[in-house]
């Protein structure tokens, strides 16, 4: 697994769901990530929420939260690079490629060998 952390400027341009946005658009909506709102969460975990007092407790689980990042994601925008689990689903070629175009871009980056 990789990470991508993006530098702060891209929060300016994302929205927000809970859930898989691509497979929700009839349930929810995208919102403001500086400002989510309720209709960001796909309908059935809203239908859950409306049925418990106090709102929604820790373990009722969203799945992920997912970022859109409008008008794409560049070198630019990329803070660092984090490889976990020592990259082990890449080759030697493809890491070697990765973070030679990273070094180039000159965006740090690190192999996390104790988180998956």
């Amino acid at each position: 697994m990789v990470g991508v952390k993006l530098k702060p400027a891209a929060i300016d341009r994302s929205t927000v769901t809970f859930g898989d946005s691509l497979n929700m658009t009839a349930t929810a909506a995208a919102s403001d990530v500086k400002n989510p709102h309720e209709t960001s969460i796909a309908q059935h975990y809203r239908s859950i929420k409306d049925t418990l007092d106090g709102g929604i407790p820790d373990e009722v689980s969203f799945g992920y939260m997912e970022a859109q990042i409008h008008g794409g994601v560049k070198l630019q925008d990329i803070e660092s690079v984090t490889f976990f689990g020592g990259a082990r689903n890449l080759s030697k070629a493809e890491f070697s490629r990765i973070t030679k175009a990273l070094d180039s871009a000159g965006i740090p980056w690190i192999v996390d060998t104790k988180r998956n």
